[in-house]
């Protein structure tokens, strides 16, 4: 089931590939796990809708995704490491937190008495895995799975035209970016991300199953990390080749790991629709989008403040995954912005859970 459920997954991230590239919708801000994903939704609700049939993708292919992405991405940051990047990621770290700290005690104090609403207008879908559910389900009456799926849906399908009402410059003032076609990979180099990959998983099921939020993600991170610093002091066309197949292929795996959690998610919408929910929800969406663009119009300035604006837009909607679309949506379209993509992973994908966790423990347990 895992090699069917991977080969599913692959086959409509190059689907999304071939339409991105045909219709060139990168201008419109929309990455080509967007448009692989919106096939999945549509192919998820037809599957539901007309022959009662529901298809999830194992969760091990998610884990496999993610944990693979994050291995390029530590190894990008041990490549360009600098002391500096700790101070930044203090600050990033320190301003999340103060958002969602902020976000619960206004909803505890708006909707105290009223547990329904506390649920749909708190902090709680800002982190996105089974642990996550699993350690704080029972601290709330209601389900939280549909909210969690909706909230992902409904940002990624808007990510595309609120990005384009945030941006704040004009045409003439962007430096074109063009897309690198995903060059033949050096074998060696696609080997070790796999084989990372396979032992952060082994390592975090076998060993390190009970520990608070040491994800199998954040051991290949690690490693990756490790090895980028170790390569950083080596120059030669090989090495280059090397690393270039390691973060092609890494950006590879953030599209399966999106297009899996849309697949995911647009099954538990079909399957659990609530009114209720989606009403409730849909005035927390426009009240939060309209304070990001009205943000976004008077800062930014350049594409990088363009890719860390999404991405608090999306962070303070919905779970992780939603953030790191938004802001490649942006870099595919204006060029990078290692600055800012770099630092918001561990961010908002590990460290944020601890004050996050210890937040909801203190208010509700």
């Amino acid at each position: 089931m895992f090699i069917l459920h991977n080969l599913t997954i692959i086959s409509l991230l190059f689907i999304g590939l071939f339409i991105e590239k045909r219709w060139k919708l990168s201008k419109y801000y929309i990455s080509p796990a967007l448009a692989g994903g919106m096939i999945a939704m549509i192919v998820s609700g037809i599957l539901y809708y007309f022959y009662s049939y529901t298809f999830i993708p194992n969760e091990w292919v998610v884990c496999f995704f993610v944990t693979a992405f994050l291995f390029s991405i530590g190894m990008k940051m041990g490549l360009t490491y600098q002391k500096k990047h700790i101070k930044h990621l203090f600050y990033l770290f320190g301003f999340s937190t103060f958002i969602l700290a902020i976000i619960e005690l206004i909803a505890m104090i708006l909707f105290k008495n009223n547990s329904f609403l506390l649920q749909v207008y708190n902090s709680q879908t800002f982190s996105w895995n089974e642990e996550w559910i699993f350690r704080i389900q029972n601290w709330f009456s209601g389900s939280l799975v549909f909210q969690f799926h909706f909230s992902l849906i409904i940002v990624f399908i808007l990510t595309p035209v609120v990005i384009r009402l945030m941006r704040n410059f004009q045409f003439s003032e962007m430096k074109p970016y063009k897309t690198k076609d995903f060059h033949s990979w050096k074998l060696n180099a696609v080997m070790i991300l796999f084989l990372v990959t396979i032992f952060a998983l082994f390592l975090k099921n076998m060993y390190l199953d009970e520990t608070l939020f040491i994800f199998d993600f954040v051991i290949s991170m690690v490693i990756g990390f490790v090895l980028g610093r170790r390569l950083k002091t080596r120059d030669s066309s090989q090495v280059d080749q090397w690393i270039s197949s390691v973060l092609s292929a890494g950006t590879l795996s953030l599209y399966g790991f999106i297009i899996s959690m849309i697949f995911i998610s647009s099954v538990h919408v079909w399957t659990g629709w609530s009114w209720n929910i989606v009403g409730l929800y849909s005035i927390k969406l426009i009240l939060f989008t309209l304070l990001w663009i009205w943000v976004s119009r008077r800062w930014v300035k350049n594409h990088q403040k363009l890719v860390l604006i999404s991405a608090c837009w999306a962070f303070t909607l919905s779970a992780p995954v939603t953030c790191m679309n938004a802001m490649h949506s942006v870099v595919r379209r204006h060029g990078p912005a290692d600055q800012v993509l770099l630092l918001i992973p561990p961010v908002i994908l590990w460290l944020i859970n601890y004050p996050h966790y210890w937040l909801l423990a203190f208010l509700y347990n």
